[in-house]
């Protein structure tokens, strides 16, 4: 499980890169964040990844989500959840349609 959840960060984090975004992974931190994600011209994303298969929101309870949005408001930035369940797509959560 932590091998896809890893790879399933390096996939985001491509993505990401991709679509012009620097991306700095916040490996070992185990908080609420695991990229940072800047581009100019757009506000800075901090993202949490997950690839649990029974949603969202199986490992990324209230607090976590509360811990998140102090950490976006402290930071002038946007909080996101990039969700790739086993076998699924990547969907992107943002914080205004978390529970």
């Amino acid at each position: 499980m932590a091998r896809r959840g890893h790879d399933r960060e390096r996939r985001v984090r491509k993505f990401l890169e991709d679509g012009g975004w620097v991306v700095v992974r916040s490996a070992g931190s185990l908080g609420p964040v695991d990229l940072v994600a800047m581009k100019a011209g757009f506000k800075a994303q901090l993202v949490e990844v997950k690839s649990t298969a029974r949603g969202p929101w199986e490992h990324f309870k209230p607090a976590d989500r509360q811990e998140m949005l102090l950490i976006a408001e402290q930071a002038g930035a946007e909080a996101s959840l990039a969700w790739w369940p086993p076998r699924g797509s990547l969907q992107w959560l943002k914080s205004s349609d978390w529970p």
